[in-house]
């Protein structure tokens, strides 16, 4: 079961709490959060954004102006998507390309990041793994090994 918004302290998540509280007060989603994996959960969460949103130069108010990443709606697969792309941005930063940004949505590109290294600019469209999928250990947002 989903975990009831009043019960989860966001008092050390308070990126988490600004992108995630509509979603958790409008949806069940008990698949990205088990009640048994918070506020672990919340502590991983809490870093993709703040990595995604200093690597991208955004505030949390200009990362959910964007509609991918308003959680509203209540879709799972938008969420997650979301989150891949976060985790994207900040892999590409860390194998060294500069600049990352997110893209304008529109017909002329299905790229969902921009980039650059090596006096190169790349455009990069962000596939995501499914909850239904297995991760890489330790990797971002999957429970680190005992």
């Amino acid at each position: 079961m989903s975990p009831a918004i009043s019960q989860i302290d966001f008092s050390n998540h308070p990126v988490s709490q600004y992108l995630l509280s509509g979603y958790l007060a409008n949806c069940s989603d008990p698949v990205n959060f088990p009640t048994d994996e918070l506020p672990g959960l919340l502590d991983r969460y809490e870093q993709v954004f703040a990595d995604g949103l200093n690597t991208l130069g955004l505030t949390k108010e200009q990362l959910r102006s964007r509609a991918e990443f308003n959680f509203g709606s209540c879709d799972a697969a938008n969420l997650e998507s979301a989150i891949g792309v976060l985790r994207a941005a900040k892999a590409l930063n860390l194998l060294g390309f500069s600049n990352v940004r997110l893209t304008k949505a529109g017909k002329s590109t299905s790229a969902d990041l921009t980039c650059e290294k090596n006096d190169h600019q790349v455009f990069c469209e962000v596939k995501t793994i499914t909850k239904q999928s297995a991760g890489r250990e330790g990797f971002f947002l999957r429970r680190p090994a005992l």
